[in-house]
């Protein structure tokens, strides 16, 4: 059986979280994607929220988020989710080749989009999950 590791990023900026939808979904999700083998899941990470969103590596402060859960996918893959989080508030964010939409939502409004169906599986819960650990540092 295969596995895949990907990882994510929580970027908040002033009470919004950034969204992306890319070229082959339909679906608003977090900036990130799949490791590839010469790199570690926070190089993977910071790699794709440049790619995605523009933010260069050196001004992306990330910390680790502890919510990775591994879990099977109907192609019979094993998927490992890593996210992370920026603690810099003052991004600024454009649109990169792998991304057809960027968004910036606040919390209320993920809430409409999960009901739409127009969010990615995990976002909304991975993002009240950071809200909650946030409130509490």
């Amino acid at each position: 059986m295969k596995t895949k590791i990907c990882s994510y990023a929580i970027i908040p900026i002033k009470e919004k979280y950034v969204l992306v939808m890319s070229n082959d979904s339909k679906k608003w999700n977090l900036p990130g994607g799949a490791k590839n083998n010469k790199e570690n899941k926070l190089e993977a990470c910071l790699r794709e929220v440049n790619e995605e969103i523009g933010i260069k590596r050196k001004k992306l402060k990330l910390k680790k988020l502890n919510l990775s859960k591994p879990y099977k996918t109907n192609r019979n893959i094993i998927k490992i989710k890593n996210y992370y989080f920026g603690k810099n508030k003052k991004y600024n964010v454009k649109m990169g080749y792998e991304v057809e939409k960027i968004g910036k939502f606040t919390y209320k409004k993920l809430k409409k989009l999960e009901k739409k169906g127009k969010l990615k599986q995990g976002v909304l819960k991975t993002i009240k999950t950071y809200k909650k650990l946030n409130r509490k540092n």
